[in-house]
């Protein structure tokens, strides 16, 4: 998937916290579950480990485990946050609330698909179009600071592939990274301490 349409603007991203769907390994796609208390420090902690940025601009997925990260972390840069529905996870038709197993990522492959469930490639293309709208809006109000980006494990997965970036282990939840643009064509990232 072609990438040029992207703006070339440095961003920080963000999975959700905890949610008590994530300890039980769920799949949780569309299913709106909220933060645990672990998720909620999970995102102090984010936030804490970023109080040295600029961030200037929040965009985040609108499920509460996304949107909760995306304020908590917000308000210490005194922003608001906008959802953006091109932010989302999947809806992962009769999935959503069993046991992971591996299923995810057989889906990712195009190896299994779930009865009233989304399509891989479906996918890739509304985070495509979600993050260009986040990163068009950062230019288009002259945030000087970097714009931040809330999600979901798997908008990250669908980030690799749009971006071409390297790697194969799984977003831990509420760990910021820097995504930047390297050159014209390739892009990278790098963890942000906590």
């Amino acid at each position: 998937m072609s990438n040029s349409m992207i703006p070339r603007v440095e961003f920080i991203y963000l999975r959700h916290g905890q949610t008590d769907w994530n300890l039980q390994d769920l799949v949780q796609g569309i299913s709106d579950i909220p933060l645990n208390e672990t998720g909620r420090q999970q995102a102090r902690d984010a936030a804490y480990a970023m109080k040295g940025l600029s961030i200037k601009s929040a965009y985040a997925s609108p499920r509460k485990r996304a949107f909760e990260t995306a304020e908590i972390i917000a308000a210490p840069h005194n922003i608001s946050v906008r959802a953006d529905n091109d932010l989302r996870e999947p809806d992962f038709g009769s999935l959503e609330g069993q046991k992971d197993d591996g299923l995810y990522h057989a889906w990712r492959k195009g190896e299994v698909s779930y009865e009233g469930g989304d399509s891989y490639q479906d996918q890739l293309e509304w985070i495509k179009r979600g993050l260009i709208n986040s990163l068009e809006n950062a230019q288009e109000i002259k945030a000087s600071g970097l714009p931040m980006v809330v999600a979901h494990g798997g908008v990250f997965w669908a980030l690799r592939d749009i971006l071409g970036l390297s790697g194969n282990e799984d977003l831990k939840n509420a760990t910021p990274i820097r995504i930047f643009p390297v050159n014209d064509t390739s892009w990278d990232f790098e963890y942000i301490p906590l």
